[in-house]
């Protein structure tokens, strides 16, 4: 029964919150050299799970748990946050990064340490609609991210 709360209280959560961008075909296609777009996926894919790790853990009640993987592995100063981050503009990924999706990505790595913050000062289950809140706001600036860019495909053709 409690598991069926989580999937209702993000629900509850997100419909309170302001709209979702519109998913578009007409996305962006950002184009990357073949090494960097491999590692840009395997980051992308590492966020999803890290993400459903936490999901987990806060099944769970691991609110500590939970913290530590948006810290570590979503937050400012998981590696994956480089490009992101300002003053990275030259870096090898950034430079191919346009201007707003790199201040999409700062505001999701943010939010992710404010996620952080936010598990591990809670503690029970009244905590759990600040917690799933907070959440909300790192999965909207994903949502936000792929519903204006995509990869060009292998050839960086649009």
């Amino acid at each position: 029964m409690k598991l069926f709360l989580i999937p209702l209280l993000l629900f509850s959560v997100s419909a309170s919150a302001s709209p979702l961008p519109e998913l578009k075909p007409e996305r962006h296609a950002v184009k990357l050299p073949r090494d960097l777009r491999e590692s840009f996926l395997e980051n992308m894919r590492d966020h999803l799970s890290a993400v459903s790790e936490i999901q987990a853990a806060l099944a769970e009640k691991n609110f500590d748990k939970a913290a530590e993987i948006a810290k570590n592995r979503l937050g400012l100063d998981a590696p994956s946050s480089a490009a992101c981050r300002p003053g990275m503009e030259m870096a090898d990924l950034a430079k191919f990064m346009p201007e707003n999706m790199r201040a999409i990505g700062f505001k999701m790595h943010s939010a992710a340490d404010q996620f952080a913050v936010d598990a591990k000062n809670a503690g029970t289950d009244s905590d759990y609609r600040a917690v799933i809140d907070s959440l909300s706001k790192v999965t909207r600036q994903c949502v936000s991210c792929h519903a204006q860019y995509r990869l060009a495909n292998r050839q960086g053709k649009t």
